[in-house]
């Protein structure tokens, strides 16, 4: 599966950039910040997929 620019929303980048600029500014960073979310997305994607799988997995074995 990969992940295009059609399957993100501004949300989504707006959720990412506030996360982003959140750590930096807890790291004492306070430039500018921007995050090429499409390939962001592909980067972490099979992990994100992996994660969402294993709850899945854990959630299923506790009912």
């Amino acid at each position: 599966m990969k992940l295009t620019l059609e399957d993100l929303t501004q949300e989504d980048h707006n959720t990412v950039l506030a996360y982003v600029t959140a750590k930096h500014l807890a790291n004492g960073y306070k430039g500018p910040c921007f995050i090429f979310l499409p390939r962001l997305a592909e980067l972490h994607l099979v992990n994100s997929i992996v994660c969402a799988e294993l709850a899945i997995d854990i959630m299923r074995a506790s009912v």
